[in-house]
């Protein structure tokens, strides 16, 4: 017997609320069953023998039924076990959310403009516990997302919440986010990275208190339990077509929030985007979740026949109030009351919706009110309202600890320390860069190419009368190539970066600084070793002035200049979220200072409404410096005609691109100050994007 019992998955065992068999001990009479619940470690046997009269075992009661039976199921440890005393219940009421959004008009110069405010959601009342898979059912724009928002503590600035939510019944705040897992709808990958390597990075910033082989041996154990041993070395990709499966990247979403073994759980739209039959194995993963102990909430806008039955209990929501809240198989017997019953071999779920959705638009809050209204005073509501409150007793039986200090603990577990950060955060960096090996040698050849034809266009050129200008405009030409690569670059790659770089502030695995300095050296190839390579290429092929002190003081210029360009690249990549307006912002800012770089434009003669802007032009310092570098030490230029009209001496050079030999120091230093500049104001943008409510 007991060994028939090790091999199940788990083990299904049913107790009644009846005093026909007082004794709980009578259901465990075979001795073989409860020595395998003591080898399991779970202490169920003692409890149950000793009649415990909380209904309670170790592994948490899953309570999925609501006929008056409670169901218990025992599985072996696993990383995502939530013991019994480490559970978290949840209870809302009356929450009432209310969305503010500015109201604008074409050409308005209105200082303040009003504010329009919209009812979200509206006095709804529920409850979630552990074992429990809760399903919120409504149609877009009825409030299901936002109810997760505010349930989870995701909030933005733009909403305000009124109600009560509770954990274990005390009064929870923005603090217990730390026991709570909310996974988005989209998922936000780097695509670069293999299922593995993305654990391993997640576990080891999210991990701090496990060595990294213990570590290392979590995510190989998460990977078992999810089923994603299979494609653990395969690219996560962009789609289905270079990556792998909507399911599996559903399952990676759930597999990233386990490293940490949350007790609450949200899940956004686990179906989307995935057909049918691959939303089955998600919801299956989140159902085995709520049976080990989690207690799950997520969301469905569509759900087949299948996909019904896997829910515990269900929560239909309509313009933004409570249709129904209670077990699953009950939800068709209220409708039926309300005189639509659920025609056969339909979905429940999606025949629900339809009874919302077929009122017309001006009849359809005064029918959701009405259905609202008949369920507070129906059996259905008032089992409802009794179920919440013997949860939350049941919730303070059970808890070893208050919430805050559960959650002081787990402060103290998770999130690495920052050497441990700017270590992990290199290492991704440097995976994807070997990743897009293929992208990095296209930059170099390119950047090789340029500066070679460069080179070639202007070889040996002589440092005659007719040719100084020709020698001027290279060295325009290469700070303009150069900075101009950087910049495009460093806007293309954080584009690419920026979701996920938003979504791991926020749950405050690394800080702004590290991230920022991690980049800067992962990125030292493009900013620093390409910028070098290339003005090597430029200075012996062209012949500029020979002397050691002259060409580095030249890859000097060159390399601040193309760092200046990366670092305005950054900060305008962080302005907006659509990829054509930061392109746009990104040449609005660009131009006007490239003009005002002293080559195309005498800054003598600047108009002085915008003389100012030369100030932040970088292309104006490295200009200066360039010529100062390759001019100051020729007083005369060679076959001098005065007759020609054309400078003679470097001061006449100077003079003409109204330069000043004595600033190439401020040259240099501003070109590090507007580097740092940059660098800071990227900090500030990427602070405040990533800064939560």
């Amino acid at each position: 017997m007991a060994m028939e019992l090790e091999k199940l998955d788990y083990v299904q065992i049913l107790t009644r609320h009846s005093t026909e068999s007082p004794d709980r001990s009578a259901y465990f009479e075979h001795s073989d069953c409860v020595r395998f619940l003591e080898d399991s470690g779970t202490g169920a046997s003692e409890d149950l023998g000793n009649g415990n009269q909380n209904n309670e075992v170790d592994l948490i009661d899953s309570p999925s039924a609501f006929d008056g039976d409670d169901v218990f199921r025992f599985r072996s440890p696993s990383p995502s076990t939530v013991y019994r005393d480490r559970t978290v219940s949840l209870a809302w009421t009356n929450v009432d959310v209310t969305l503010r959004t500015q109201i604008t008009a074409f050409l308005s110069f209105r200082r303040r403009r009003p504010f329009r405010h919209k009812h979200v959601l509206c006095g709804v009342n529920g409850f979630a516990k552990p074992g429990n898979l809760l399903a919120v059912i409504g149609q877009r724009g009825s409030g299901k997302s936002t109810l997760l928002h505010t349930l989870s503590f995701h909030r933005s600035f733009d909403i305000h919440v009124e109600g009560d939510i509770m954990a274990n019944s005390e009064p929870a705040d923005s603090s217990i986010t730390s026991l709570m897992a909310c996974i988005p709808q989209e998922d936000i990958f780097l695509p670069a990275l293999t299922v593995k390597e993305h654990l391993q990075i997640q576990a080891s910033l999210r991990i701090r208190s496990l060595p990294d082989s213990q570590k290392m041996k979590k995510v190989d154990d998460i990977l078992d339990e999810i089923e994603l041993t299979d494609c653990a070395n395969d690219l996560i990709g962009t789609s289905p077509y270079d990556g792998i499966s909507m399911e599996n990247r559903k399952k990676l979403s759930i597999a990233t929030e386990l490293l940490t073994n949350p007790p609450v759980i949200f899940h956004d739209e686990p179906t989307a985007g995935v057909d049918p039959m691959m939303a089955t194995g998600v919801v299956q993963v989140l159902k085995d979740l709520a049976l080990m102990g989690h207690t799950v909430v997520c969301t469905f806008e569509h759900a087949t026949s299948q996909l019904y039955e896997m829910f515990d209990s269900i929560m239909v929501l309509g313009e933004g109030r409570c249709v129904y809240f209670g077990a699953r198989h009950e939800a068709v017997q209220f409708f039926t009351s309300l005189g639509y019953p659920c025609p056969p071999y339909y979905s429940p779920a999606d025949y629900f919706l339809q009874i919302l959705a077929t009122s017309p638009d001006v009849t359809r809050r005064k029918a959701i009110d009405d259905m609202c209204n008949k369920f507070s005073k129906s059996p259905f509501g008032a089992r409802a309202y009794e179920q919440r409150q013997d949860e939350a007793f049941k919730a303070r039986v059970r808890r070893s600890s208050s919430v805050k200090e559960r959650v002081e603990e787990k402060s103290k577990q998770y999130t690495a320390d920052r050497c441990t950060q700017l270590k992990v955060l290199l290492w991704r960096h440097f995976i994807m860069m070997r990743r897009r090996l293929r992208l990095v040698q296209m930059q170099f050849l390119h950047v090789m190419v340029i500066s070679v034809l460069l080179g070639a266009a202007y070889f040996r050129v002589v440092h005659d009368q007719l040719r100084s200008h020709d020698i001027i405009a290279l060295l325009f030409i290469i700070i303009v190539f150069l900075s101009g690569d950087t910049l495009w670059a460093a806007i293309t790659q954080m584009r690419y970066e920026l979701p996920l770089v938003i979504e791991e502030r926020r749950r405050g695995l690394y800080g702004i600084e590290i991230y920022l300095i991690s980049k800067f050296f992962a990125e030292i190839p493009g900013s620093v070793v390409y910028p070098i390579i290339s003005s090597a290429i430029v200075y012996w092929m062209a012949g500029l002035t020979p002397g050691g002190l002259q060409f580095v003081v030249f890859m000097g210029i060159i390399v601040l200049v193309a760092n200046a360009g990366a670092s305005c690249g950054l900060f305008v990549s962080l302005l907006s979220k659509s990829e054509t307006l930061t392109f746009t912002i990104a040449t609005i800012v660009v131009l006007p200072l490239l003009i005002l770089g002293g080559f195309l434009l005498n800054t003598r003669t600047t108009p002085i409404f915008i003389a100012w802007l030369d100030y932040l032009s970088w292309y104006k310092y490295a200009f200066e410096a360039l010529i100062v570098n390759q001019w100051s030490e020729t007083n005369i230029i060679e076959a001098c005609n005065r007759t020609a009209g054309l400078p003679c001496t470097n001061e006449e050079i100077f003079y003409q691109y109204n330069v000043n030999k004595d600033n190439i120091g401020k040259d240099f230093a501003a070109l590090i100050g507007l580097c740092i500049g940059f660098q800071l104001l990227s900090f500030i943008v990427l602070r405040i994007k990533t800064k939560r409510k």
